[in-house]
């Protein structure tokens, strides 16, 4: 799930690690051991506080998360023709814990970045480092590229 806008400059605000600098350079598109997608930043966080909402008359009191468990990824198209779909996978000590697609039209050279909400279980202990791995990209033009190498369960 794609968070809104609002939401999304929220999560932006929060300190985002091994961010690194843009790409000056392009991967070609044939070619099947370099990724499509340059991965530029990958952050989890938890879930934030719950809140609690009173019961009316004999409703039961209901409580929800203030914000959704999620991860941010910052990405450029690095291929040389535009891309509708990246299937991304979210890596922790060196396993596959989530899984999130991002669907859209994405230039080559585009940079983007976007948040996901992902269940709250697959964020790792504080301080873990996490990474964030194209796993499938669907071109607009209907070719497809997928990972030769993708991380383990």
């Amino acid at each position: 799930m794609k968070l809104s806008v609002l939401r999304l400059v929220t999560a932006a605000a929060m300190p985002l690690v091994a961010l690194g600098p843009t790409l000056n350079g392009t991967a070609a598109r044939a070619d099947s051991l370099s990724a499509p997608i340059q991965v530029q930043g990958c952050v989890s966080t938890p879930a934030t506080d719950e809140f609690t909402f009173p019961g009316l008359e004999n409703a039961p009191i209901m409580t929800q998360l203030a914000m959704p468990a999620m991860v941010i990824v910052r990405y450029v198209n690095a291929s040389s023709s535009p891309i509708a779909t990246i299937d991304f996978g979210l890596v922790s000590d060196g396993k596959l814990t989530a899984m999130f697609r991002d669907n859209g039209s994405f230039a080559p050279q585009a940079e983007v970045m976007h948040a996901f909400g992902i269940q709250n279980s697959a964020v790792t202990t504080a301080g873990a480092p996490v990474s964030c791995v194209p796993l499938r990209v669907h071109y607009a033009d209907g070719e497809s590229w997928t990972n030769p190498a993708p991380p383990s369960h």
